[in-house]
């Protein structure tokens, strides 16, 4: 992805497929409308790709020493409780936000 920030919007499938995105470089793992793609079925995309994300105790080979781990943010309109127990695999810490309708 080169040296400056960027912002990538992806389809999951093509993320994995193509190879474009260095996911051990990523800063942020931003997971919008969870709850369409649970419903779609990329429950193992989504923990495929979680897997690959690195942790904070990781060893980053570019900078040496530890690097920050991947913030992950989960956005959703709706979240059934079946999918929130998916989805709170992928965070530590979580901060809930409600905005009332």
């Amino acid at each position: 992805m080169g040296q400056d920030h960027q912002i990538r919007l992806h389809v999951i499938g093509n993320l994995i497929r193509h190879g474009s995105l260095r996911i051990d470089q990523l800063r942020s793992f931003i997971l919008d409308e969870a709850d369409e793609m649970l419903n779609r079925g990329l429950r193992d995309q989504l923990e495929e790709i979680y897997r690959k994300l690195p942790l904070s105790d990781e060893w980053c080979s570019t900078g040496g020493g530890t690097r920050q781990g991947t913030q992950c943010v989960i956005v959703s309109a709706t979240l059934p409780k079946e999918q929130l127990e998916v989805v709170r695999r992928f965070t530590r810490n979580p901060v809930h936000i409600l905005v009332p309708r």
